[in-house]
């Protein structure tokens, strides 16, 4: 009895080794790790229940982040990019792989809604092109880059470009646009074509919700959750303006003071003293400091 309870007993521990080894194999690689965490924030894995995110949290492919009201949760990146999903934002991390030996990052970020923020690593010498941030409506292609990329729950996309370059394609039509830092892309749906202006020209009907982006010493206001977008024109109206309502009687002649230009290319009327240059007086500049 006791020599088979024995070999029950060494049986029973290869079996439990072999499985161990067996599910450790089956695990996948993590992609990601919390470096920073702000309330509360949530993480699903594939084929599993949702479960709250706590620094230091690694994440897999396929792997679902979504941040509560007034949250917000970084993620780093094994090629030293980050990723900060700011408050009421979904994403999903569909891939993300770092050849190290070739310095090349190939991912795939899919952007449910809500703003977030993709920097890569400008010591780093990565070639980042191989980076695409996916939503409903776009796709964003990346060029060494530090971008906001914000989505209203329609698809409605706004892409920030606050250093490198990024090409923004709607998803149904032929033709995408690049643009620089300091440039800011329209994306209302998959198939109409793509608008570029300067940051903050772009903004929701209920006025401009964002987050405030500070790079080398300068702060941008970036970032637009409602659905409902307006667009100015650069010298015609500010950030959040809307077009006047036809019905409303028109502005006293002479007293029709309107925003500048965010560089202060347009002086305005009413002789005020706009930002950096000439400015209009109500609004004197756009979202760049």
């Amino acid at each position: 009895m006791r020599a088979s309870f024995g070999f029950a007993a060494s049986a029973f521990v290869i079996v439990a080794m072999l499985s161990a080894g067996a599910l450790a194999a089956q695990s996948p690689a993590p992609i990601a790790e919390v470096t920073d965490l702000v309330n509360q924030a949530f993480h699903q894995p594939p084929e599993a229940g949702e479960l709250p995110a706590q620094l230091g949290d690694r994440f897999v492919q396929d792997e679902t982040i979504r941040t509560e009201a007034d949250s917000a949760i970084e993620l780093s990146f094994p090629d030293g990019a980050t990723l900060r999903l700011e408050s009421d934002s979904e994403l999903v991390l569909d891939s993300y792989v770092y050849d190290g030996t070739n310095k090349k990052t190939f991912a795939s970020l899919q952007v449910g809604s809500g703003i977030v923020r993709y920097t890569n690593d400008p010591a780093g010498g990565v070639d980042d092109t191989g980076v695409t941030l996916m939503t409903s409506a776009a796709t964003v292609g990346i060029r060494g880059t530090d971008v906001v990329v914000s989505v209203g729950s329609d698809g409605v996309t706004i892409i920030d470009v606050l250093a490198g370059k990024v090409f923004g394609k709607p998803n149904d039509y032929s033709e995408g646009v690049e643009a620089g830092e300091g440039q800011s892309i329209l994306i209302l749906t998959s198939h109409d074509k793509p608008e570029v202006g300067l940051i903050g020209d772009f903004s929701t009907a209920a006025g401009t919700i964002s987050v405030t982006i500070e790079r080398e010493g300068r702060e941008f206001k970036a970032g637009h959750k409602n659905v409902e977008v307006s667009h100015s024109v650069p010298g015609n109206s500010g950030p959040g303006d809307q077009d006047p309502d036809p019905k409303d009687p028109p502005e006293p002649v002479g007293n029709d003071n309107h925003s500048g230009h965010g560089d202060g290319s347009n002086p305005g009327k009413g002789g005020g003293n706009g930002h950096d240059k000439g400015g209009g007086s109500d609004n004197p500049g756009g979202g760049r400091k």
